[in-house]
């Protein structure tokens, strides 16, 4: 039982500093599309919300889809997540992506976008 006790720490720890490489790594793929990536114009197809519940509190997310098409072609939808409510379905915006290396056995390599 002391050995359990003694591990969650080191359990809560690990899953804290994964979080934190994950939100480094995420600012840095950003700060590349910002400063290195390519620019497109997309088109916003939806918009629409999920709601999330815990114990004694509720939380809202509005989920916006787009969809762009890169300069060779290749058409590009994702979706974000809590972006400025003035979006709306319809509107064009600007985003900057990253274009990916092709990985083996991929047929159609897409951007990666990067708000």
């Amino acid at each position: 039982m002391n050995a359990f006790l003694s591990s969650v720490p080191l359990v809560i720890a690990g899953i804290a500093i994964a979080a934190a490489v994950a939100i480094v790594f995420r600012a840095r793929e950003r700060s590349r599309a910002w400063n290195s990536g390519l620019v497109a114009e997309a088109r916003c197809l939806d918009v629409h919300t999920t709601r999330h519940r815990s114990d004694d509190r509720s939380r809202t997310v509005r989920h916006f889809v787009f969809e762009f098409t890169t300069d060779e072609g290749r058409t590009v939808r994702f979706e974000e997540e809590d972006l400025p409510g003035t979006i709306l379905a319809g509107d064009v915006v600007s985003v900057h992506f990253r274009p990916r290396s092709r990985l083996p056995g991929e047929d159609d390599p897409i951007g990666r976008l990067l708000r």
